[in-house]
């Protein structure tokens, strides 16, 4: 074989062999571009998803503590409201003592109330408005004693001669003994009403 002919058989031979290795190379080359971009994708969902959990973590955090701020605010704006009604309450009760009525019902009060002393005898305290009210009572008891005590509010109290037992019935203990169930009247009421404003 001439030469020139072994020549040109060699550089058609270099020629192909060096476009075959081009040809790997840039297939190389794409594979391992594909490969650094799936790497980079999947390391940007993963970090995405790192941070969308955490921000779902603080956010669920943050709406929590919010709602234990707005939970709150909403029991100290009823007990607030509660206390205020209380209080108007504990004012009316104090004009109870005016009634005619009153005196009326007082004594028959008094009157249960004194079914549970042990001994025959014992005190009643009283206001001195309402004091007219119990003498007929006391009339048909005559170990219980009558003391007029202007300090006392509306209603009485009754004590065991002995001490053993006192019946504190003055409207303000006895607003005070209803008042947690009277609360949860009073809020039921209040949603009661808020729900069906809202619709």
């Amino acid at each position: 074989m001439p030469l020139d002919v072994l020549v040109g058989v060699l550089d058609q031979s270099a020629h192909a062999e060096a476009a075959d290795i081009l040809t790997r190379a840039r297939a190389q080359a794409e594979r391992l571009r594909a490969e650094a971009d799936e790497q980079v994708r999947s390391r940007r969902e993963a970090h995405l998803s790192e941070r969308t959990a955490s921000l779902r973590a603080e956010m669920e955090a943050k709406l929590a503590e919010l709602r234990r701020a707005a939970r709150k605010e909403v029991l100290e704006a009823r007990a607030r409201f509660l206390d205020e009604l209380f209080d108007l309450a504990h004012a009316r009760l104090e004009g109870a003592a005016q009634c005619e009525s009153y005196g009326r019902t007082l004594a028959e009060r008094v009157r249960e109330a004194a079914t549970y002393l042990p001994a025959s005898t014992g005190t009643v305290r009283c206001l001195p408005a309402v004091a007219p009210a119990l003498r007929t009572l006391l009339a048909e008891r005559p170990g219980l004693r009558l003391e007029e005590d202007a300090s006392l509010g509306p209603g009485f109290v009754l004590a065991a001669g002995d001490g053993a037992i006192e019946v504190d019935g003055t409207l303000r203990t006895l607003l005070e003994r209803l008042r947690a169930q009277l609360s949860i009247e009073v809020v039921r009421w209040i949603e009661e009403e808020a729900c069906t404003g809202a619709t």
